[in-house]
């Protein structure tokens, strides 16, 4: 026999070595056995588990967060954080800042005066004067470095103080008459 100094577990990889499809077969035949199996033995073994990925997981962290980010930013066609920042995101939100944008700052200002009740808003639009529920009203301004000169409107003559811009195409679907 040749294989008198091979133990029973090396004969058996030894075997399975060279019939490769017997244990692929039978894996398929008892699939049940399997999956109870493979169940027991992550139960059996949580700790060395758990040990065994910490090992992996924080063996190379920078380097696999690194590699993580290069995939993404090639999938998805991203701009590294500082150029995202700098190019988008920034005059992202200077614009949006009400430091910096004028419309913005005066209609804040308006607003939390109407808050604190400084400015009363009235009931009517001051065009038209049909009476609305005061939440329909809106504030116009014509200059907004004056934020406190404001012309209460309701949104049709809002619409028509600014000539129809409130719309964004030139559709005549999107214009509606009132």
């Amino acid at each position: 026999m040749p294989y008198k100094n091979i133990t029973s577990k090396q004969y058996k990889k030894e075997w399975l070595r060279k019939n490769p499809g017997y244990m692929k077969a039978w894996q398929d035949k008892n699939l049940d056995k399997m999956r109870t199996y493979r169940k027991e033995w992550v139960e059996r073994n949580k700790e060395w588990n758990k040990e065994c990925h910490k090992k992996y997981y924080y063996k190379d962290l920078e380097e696999s967060r690194k590699k993580h980010r290069e995939y993404q930013r090639k999938r998805l066609g991203c701009l590294p954080r500082e150029e995202y920042f700098n190019k988008i995101r920034k005059p992202l939100t200077e614009w949006k800042s009400s430091k910096t944008n004028p419309r913005l700052k005066a209609r804040e200002l308006l607003l939390r005066a109407v808050h604190n009740k400084r400015i009363i808003k009235p009931s009517q639009c001051s065009q038209c004067k049909e009476e609305l529920n005061k939440a329909l009203l809106q504030g116009h301004h014509k200059d907004y470095d004056k934020w406190w000169e404001v012309e209460w409107l309701c949104t049709k003559c809002h619409i028509k103080a600014h000539n129809g811009s409130y719309f964004s195409g030139k559709n005549e679907h999107e214009k509606k008459d009132f």
